[in-house]
């Protein structure tokens, strides 16, 4: 090993019988082949996605208030993944502590480690989303956003 811990070498875990047990189902294959299209698609599905939201922007009669409320879809989307990976997490692990054959615990780690960067980036284009909306509100034409505007250049 050129970086890490290389004490564990040495060691032959296949004649232990030891295993380790992460997640158990029949349909992890077609999981991993879901995934696997997914990660081919990563960069054309980014750039479509910022394609039609330039161009939606583009072609809107007032785009302040296009940026606003696509701001506000994405700060949807973003609560809807967050809720999304809180209900699968309480699923896996229900599902984990039913079967009684690997441990909670361990389930529980493996699931916020594996997590924890998702989880991140949500939070992160969350904040990104209200940023736009912010934006878009402010230059809108919405009576509130123009008395705002007004109010603050005022002082």
């Amino acid at each position: 090993a050129e970086r890490g811990i290389n004490i564990f070498e040495n060691i032959n875990l296949q004649d232990t019988g030891l295993q380790l047990t992460i997640f158990e189902s029949a349909a992890i294959t077609r999981a991993q082949s879901a995934i696997d299209l997914l990660n081919r698609l990563t960069l054309w599905l980014s750039v479509t996605s910022l394609a039609l939201l330039g161009a939606a922007i583009l072609l809107a009669s007032s785009r302040a208030a296009t940026v606003f409320h696509i701001g506000l879809g994405l700060a949807a989307g973003m609560v809807a993944l967050l809720v999304g990976l809180s209900w699968s997490r309480g699923y896996y692990l229900d599902t984990i502590g039913a079967a009684k054959t690997i441990d909670v615990p361990a389930a529980t780690s493996f699931f916020d480690i594996i997590a924890a960067s998702l989880r991140a980036s949500v939070q992160q284009a969350f904040g990104v989303s209200l940023l736009l909306a912010t934006i878009g509100f402010s230059l809108s034409p919405y009576p509130f956003a123009v008395r705002l505007r007004t109010t603050v250049w005022r002082y």
